[in-house]
């Protein structure tokens, strides 16, 4: 499977979610690790109505000095009227108390080496069959080391015996990868 980003920096994320819509036809089901003000959470409902949305986010207000975000994903909810289960707080400790599982997966929480490991282990195995989980910031300037997490987790991943797919990016340089899961 292939796609195409456009180029343009800021759009990785939000083009590689639109073409993981389109992959999977229809979403049913979305997880994301890392809300902020829910500009990935607006991609995915642009694009279609999951019936289950699940946001995990610790909603720290210093971060990047956004300030209190979760009123923005409110907005973002109330306006195409779907409804989330909100998971507020730490993603490690919270999204291994889930049984479900994921049409789509977006993971941009804990950007350390530690927190995004344990975000990508926790989150791959909720991916449903069929599935996409998607990556941002593996090509961030400031997070050198997240391209080697994601790179690890999936070779961890395949010699787990777990069937996948790299949905390759054709431009080049994207700050946002993704894998589908075949089984």
């Amino acid at each position: 499977m292939k796609w195409q980003w456009s180029g343009t920096a800021g759009l990785d994320l939000h083009e590689a979610l639109r073409a993981a819509c389109a992959f999977i036809k229809p979403v049913n089901s979305y997880l994301e690790i890392g809300v902020d003000g829910g500009g990935s959470l607006n991609t995915v409902l642009c694009e279609g109505r999951p019936e289950r949305i699940v946001l995990c986010d610790i909603w720290d207000p210093t971060y990047c000095e956004h300030g209190d975000a979760k009123p923005r994903v409110l907005e973002i909810l109330d306006f195409f009227e779907a409804t989330a289960r909100f998971l507020d707080g730490d993603s490690k400790r919270l999204i291994p108390t889930l049984k479900e599982s994921f049409d789509l997966v977006t993971v941009d929480g804990d950007h350390s080496p530690e927190g995004a490991y344990i975000d990508l282990c926790n989150a791959w195995p909720l991916v449903k069959v069929g599935g996409i989980l998607v990556m941002d910031d593996i090509h961030h300037p400031n997070y050198p080391w997240l391209k080697q997490v994601w790179e690890g987790c999936l070779q961890q991943w395949h010699l787990q015996q777990w069937r996948l797919e790299r949905i390759i990016e054709q431009h080049g340089g994207c700050n946002a990868d993704m894998v589908k899961k075949i089984a």
